[in-house]
């Protein structure tokens, strides 16, 4: 059985969230990781009320990937720059915020825990 954690569990249980840039900022500071799981929240520059959260093992290659273009999702809104990456030690934990993000409580909790990112 999955157990859910709620945004509060996930905000306080995941302290290695690091606010990130586009040319690394602080996350740089944590890629020496082996394991990477960083789900990351990127936030379109023509249009900034468009926003787009992933999982990736590399927030910068990744980044590269959706601003030029070889995402279908993302193609339309580029630039993008990251706004928040989050590291989990755990895949599962990982997949599971992801998933979290994108649902509409998730979007809440990043709306409200991200302010002056989100329009």
């Amino acid at each position: 059985m999955e157990r859910r954690l709620s945004a509060k569990a996930f905000a306080t249980s995941n302290p290695s969230i690091a606010k990130a840039t586009a040319d690394g900022g602080e996350f740089a500071r944590c890629t020496g990781v082996a394991d990477r799981n960083i789900v990351y929240l990127l936030q379109s520059e023509q249009h900034p009320q468009q926003h787009y959260v992933g999982l990736t093992q590399n927030v910068r290659r990744r980044l590269a990937a959706h601003n030029a273009g070889r995402s279908t999702h993302t193609a339309k809104h580029r630039p993008w720059r990251v706004v928040i990456a989050v590291w989990f030690g755990d895949a599962a934990r990982a997949r599971s915020f992801e998933r979290y993000l994108k649902s509409g409580s998730g979007r809440a909790f990043a709306k409200r825990h991200f302010q002056g990112t989100f329009p």
